[in-house]
């Protein structure tokens, strides 16, 4: 079986300072951060760090780039059922 290659994650949970805001961000802007199987994941991980932040008044979510999520990534749930 070969090993799956590292990648960048597509979403990130950053703590609150002093301030209380926490940033969860959306970090796939080259495809206009639309989600695919990893994407979800992702942000799965990130919300769960966001709730667990005991020092978040407020969450503040944005994606990066010149949109803040296109929904589905089609390319990717193309490759899904053509087996790619």
């Amino acid at each position: 079986m070969k090993p799956r290659a590292r990648r960048s994650p597509h979403a990130r949970y950053t703590p609150a300072g002093q301030d209380g805001i926490g940033h969860l961000e959306l970090t796939r802007p080259e495809k206009l951060n639309a989600t695919d199987d990893d994407s979800v994941d992702d942000l799965d991980r990130a919300a769960t760090r966001a709730a667990r932040d005991r020092k978040a008044r407020a969450i503040i979510v944005r994606g990066l780039g010149r949109a803040f999520c296109t929904g589905i990534d089609l390319s990717a749930l193309a490759g899904d059922r053509l087996g790619a």
